[in-house]
């Protein structure tokens, strides 16, 4: 009794050299159990509308793959009759996708078991940002903004009572004490005199941040995808522009996070400094 078994990948992939050469050998050794002479064919399609079929998988290392030719899909398949059907295909658009159907149900799951625990592991590891990735972000980040921004609003709300409460206590009373304590509250109030600022600054943020979603959710999702690629087939030429982009997104990142680090420290020492006088 025949078999067929079906997977398609859940995260994108970034497919080189080394990968394409393991894959080849991992689909050789179990088609070998079959016959010594069946070898994989490799369908490849090109934005300039060429399509070609190849039996040596290092056509597809040796294509020029640069912006106007850049290969959109690699398709690897076999077929022997009614027997066997195999077929692994890399698509820029809808990921990653495997299907085999043959009489030898051990080799079909086999086979299957074989690329699949080693492209989960080596190949298929990117998170896909796709239209409705970018809005959970966005709407997730305007949660916590908005949960930031109540935050901010209340303690200015609770700061601007209690310096109210303060103030008419100490203008009506004739204890001292209180008197001393107004005085004494006063000197601290300082502290709370950037809430105003924090506040206002935060706001514009957040509406700008709100704004650009509404009218922006490509950019954004392009801008995601610049700094976080999936579906990439890393031959010839992209694969030079993948490792000069890498390091120019490295190089920023690392600007970005120590940058940071930097400004909070230094924020920090200012408060505490400030505080002590």
């Amino acid at each position: 009794m025949s078999a067929y078994v079906e997977h398609k990948f859940k995260r994108g992939f970034i497919l080189n050299e080394e990968n394409l050469r393991k894959i080849h050998e991992i689909i050789i050794k179990r088609f070998n159990e079959i016959d010594d002479s069946l070898k994989p064919q490799y369908e490849i399609l090109r934005s300039d509308s060429y399509a070609y079929i190849t039996n040596d998988f290092k056509d597809i290392i040796n294509e020029d793959n640069s912006a106007y030719n850049r290969i959109l899909k690699i398709t690897i398949f076999e077929k022997i009759d009614e027997v066997f059907y195999f077929e692994l295909s890399f698509s820029q658009d809808d990921g990653t996708y495997i299907f085999i159907k043959g009489e030898d149900r051990d080799l079909v799951y086999l086979l299957l078991s074989d690329l699949r625990t080693y492209l989960n592991n080596d190949v298929n590891k990117r998170i896909i940002v796709d239209n409705r990735s970018v809005k959970n972000i966005i709407y997730y980040t305007q949660m916590l903004m908005s949960a930031v921004a109540f935050l901010l609003l209340f303690f200015n709300i609770s700061s601007k009572a209690s310096c109210a409460i303060s103030f008419e206590s100490a203008i009506k009373t004739q204890n001292l004490q209180e008197k001393l304590n107004y005085l004494v509250y006063q000197s601290y109030a300082k502290d709370y005199s950037n809430v105003n600022t924090y506040l206002t600054t935060f706001v514009m943020i957040f509406l700008i941040f709100i704004f650009a979603s509404l009218f922006l959710n490509k950019l954004i999702q392009r801008v995601v995808i610049y700094f976080y690629p999936f579906n990439v087939f890393l031959f010839g030429k992209k694969n030079i522009e993948y490792e000069k982009t890498t390091e120019i997104k490295s190089k920023i990142l690392w600007t970005i996070i120590v940058g940071l680090i930097i400004s909070l420290v230094a924020g920090f020492i200012v408060f505490f400094l400030t505080n002590k006088q």
